[in-house]
């Protein structure tokens, strides 16, 4: 992105996301999940407690790609390891990746 070029941020969506709960198939397929673990015993996995829908930056491991704007819709931790699922603001693209690669920025719009 350009210097002259602004983050148009949207406004956070008011549903396709999943709070304080784990993912069901139902829900990836609804597509208000990214993830869901059915071959994992559910007393090893747990909600995030952490706010959703928010905005957030995913950082790019790989030099030549941005970092990614995003949208948190899911957030899960299996043991120790945390995870999120995330939409791209720009082209609505769906993933996941460890809470450690993100850069969450609340709930309000960013500047």
């Amino acid at each position: 992105m350009a210097a002259s070029d602004k983050l148009i941020w949207p406004d956070l969506p008011s549903s396709g996301f999943i709070v304080g709960r784990l993912a069901t198939k139902a829900d990836v397929k609804a597509g208000n999940a990214v993830f869901h673990f059915d071959h994992i015993n559910d007393t090893e996995r747990a909600p995030l407690d952490i706010k959703i829908p928010q905005y957030a930056i995913r950082y790019s491991k790989i030099a030549a790609l941005e970092n990614e704007p995003v949208i948190i819709i899911q957030a899960e931790s299996i043991g120790t390891t945390k995870l999120l699922g995330y939409r791209n603001i720009n082209t609505s693209r769906t993933g996941s990746g460890l809470l450690s690669e993100f850069n969450l920025l609340g709930t309000r719009k960013p500047d």
